[in-house]
């Protein structure tokens, strides 16, 4: 928009300097050159104040976001294959990204008409709801999944990014405030482990009083703060659902919390009574507070119970004893680990399967093939 303005103007001075009458708009050459040179000083001195302020918000980002160490890939191809994702036991899915549609020419999935810019707007969002939080999941790569084909005739895959972690509901417990409330319906409500959702009678439920834009509020703790990668929120059951539409979640160090970051997107749909809506961060959030807030209008805000899921061990944890494998990602007798045998994959890592080409992963040539080696299938217990 900026340089539409811009242009627009040096238009004008443009038909102001050539004109036949020398006084056109009041403007002679002279002086149209000298306030040409203004705006173009102008012009540099913004465009250095947008770089100023863009470096500025990548470095607070930064300080907030989480950015995850190296992660495993998988895919499926056509519209007959099917993304699988495993961990072992006692670890669930992370989803950092995905796509249904095709951004490589060279992909282990062949196409004979291909193009790198074809995405279904909704990949990350579908393969979310099926897998996020899951220790195993499958999800067909077919145009119906995903409500479109993003590219008519282009031969697409599924992939997916994603990593094994530890997780847990951080929030149970924790001290919560609200913007406010009737004692007998108070913020604590929503983290009392309870899973009721009826406000009348029983009262179950944090339940605000009409105000504009109400929120809650969880204080996760003081010490070393958790990395969040999802909200679930209850809705109220017995009445009123809808009431929670337009909310937005916030994560961060900010006991004022609408200075912290949002997690995902704003939720604008119009709940179900008794609903359970998840939102997922885009990246994981380091943070101490969570907020609620319904933005936008006067509203009482009624949820019956919030749970905020943060990774809560260090991934990748092996047993005792000598590293068998290699950092490289090779694997095989003609790869050798540290200790001079032949190197084998981890089996609690997002790659835990050697393939005959001599690679640690976690794809069907690498788990379910003649020759391939599934470490996870050499654990004990």
């Amino acid at each position: 928009m900026a340089n539409w303005t811009y242009s627009k103007a040096f238009v004008l001075l443009y038909f102001a300097v050539m004109w036949p009458s020398p006084n056109v708009y009041g403007l002679t050459k002279q002086e149209a050159a000298q306030l040409q040179s203004l705006m173009l000083e102008v012009k540099a001195k913004i465009d250095q104040t947008k770089v100023q302020v863009a470096r500025t918000r990548d470095h607070s980002l930064s300080q907030r976001f989480v950015f995850t160490p190296p992660h495993a890939t998988a895919y499926a191809c056509g519209e007959s294959g099917t993304l699988q994702l495993s961990c072992v036991e006692g670890k669930t899915l992370l989803i950092l990204d995905a796509n249904y549609g095709r951004t490589s020419t060279d992909h282990a999935c062949p196409c004979s008409t291909c193009r790198a810019d074809c995405r279904a707007v909704n990949s990350l969002s579908v393969v979310r709801s099926a897998c996020q939080g899951k220790r195993q999941c499958a999800v067909r790569a077919a145009y119906s999944i995903f409500g479109e084909d993003p590219c008519w005739g282009v031969q697409k895959y599924l992939e997916a990014s994603y990593h094994c972690i530890t997780e847990s509901n951080v929030a149970f417990g924790k001290p919560a405030t609200a913007s406010s409330h009737p004692s007998h319906w108070g913020p604590e409500k929503a983290v009392d482990g309870f899973r009721g959702t009826a406000v009348s009678w029983y009262n179950q439920c944090l339940h605000t009083n009409q105000v504009y834009q109400p929120w809650w509020k969880v204080d996760l703790g003081a010490g070393d703060p958790y990395t969040v990668n999802r909200v679930s929120v209850l809705n109220r059951g017995d009445c009123c659902g809808d009431r929670l539409r337009n909310f937005q979640v916030r994560v961060g160090p900010n006991e004022n919390f609408a200075q912290n970051d949002q997690c995902g997107e704003t939720y604008t749909a119009r709940p179900a009574n008794g609903a359970t809506i998840v939102v997922y961060c885009d990246q994981p959030m380091s943070g101490r507070y969570v907020s609620i807030q319904v933005m936008g209008r006067s509203e009482n805000l009624q949820i019956c119970e919030v749970e905020v899921f943060a990774e809560t061990a260090a991934d990748g944890i092996s047993p005792e004893g000598p590293k068998m494998w290699r950092d490289d990602g090779r694997c095989g007798q003609h790869y050798p680990a540290e200790n001079g045998q032949p190197a084998e994959c981890d089996p609690y890592g997002v790659i835990p399967c050697c393939s005959t080409a001599a690679w640690c992963g976690n794809t069907v040539h690498h788990c379910n093939c003649h020759g391939c080696i599934d470490y996870r299938n050499t654990l004990s217990g």
